[in-house]
């Protein structure tokens, strides 16, 4: 079980890094006059809707995995693709610009409806975070040694975390009002700044454990 929280808690982590655009999202509508809180829960029922979807993706290539100790060639093979994809993409973010927030909504008299699809979309455009929750999915279900109950309250925790930059300032604004502003305005400033190299670092990290993994099997099957 700690081997497990070993190996999600990092990637719950880099869910949150690799989501500054989504904080800064959330900040700004908290700072409208009409409805603030009710257009940022529905941005956050948007990014939970695409979270369900990245989770189920997880669990259903997470369940090739063995049940025993031993990898198989099909989960090697999955490791191996894996693996590259994060390379991939530690590169990517690292040669990457820094995002900038658009405002999803200025109007008064926006529907719910489209702030919840702008969240989707948003979401579906948030490749980093997305990565990881999947990652994130795939190992909770593929671990031998977790019993099912264990396994779902990891997958909601690990939803927990993709949704958390919207949900913090919701709850911050929601119940401290007065004191939400200026610590999550100086969060979302840092996270934008440094989040860049961390995911960097994370993103190689994991590429190379997977890569590893996967040709550790096949050097033991042709050895």
């Amino acid at each position: 079980m700690l081997d497990l929280l070993a190996k999600i808690i990092p990637l719950d982590l880099a869910i949150i890094i690799g989501s500054p655009a989504m904080l800064a999202i959330a900040l700004l509508l908290l700072a409208e006059k009409y409805k603030p809180k009710i257009k940022t829960f529905a941005f956050m029922l948007g990014i939970l809707t695409i979270g369900v979807g990245i989770t189920l993706l997880g669990v259903s290539l997470g369940q090739v995995s063995p049940t025993d100790q031993e990898e198989t060639m099909t989960s090697a093979i999955v490791d191996l693709v894996l693996g590259l994809v994060f390379v991939i993409f530690g590169i990517k973010v690292i040669l990457s610009k820094e995002r900038k927030a658009k405002k999803i909504t200025d109007q008064k008299g926006l529907a719910l409806w489209k702030i919840f699809l702008g969240g989707l979309v948003l979401t579906l455009t948030n490749t980093d975070a997305e990565l990881f929750l999947f990652m994130a999915a795939k190992e909770t279900v593929s671990d031998p040694d977790a019993n099912g109950l264990f396994k779902t309250i990891f997958l909601i925790m690990n939803l927990s975390f993709f949704i958390l930059p919207v949900l913090l300032p919701l709850l911050f604004y929601l119940f401290f009002p007065k004191l939400a502003v200026k610590p999550l305005e100086k969060l979302n400033y840092y996270v934008k700044k440094y989040s860049k190299y961390i995911l960097f670092a994370m993103f190689i990290l994991f590429g190379a454990f997977l890569l590893y993994r996967g040709m550790m099997f096949f050097i033991k099957l042709y050895a």
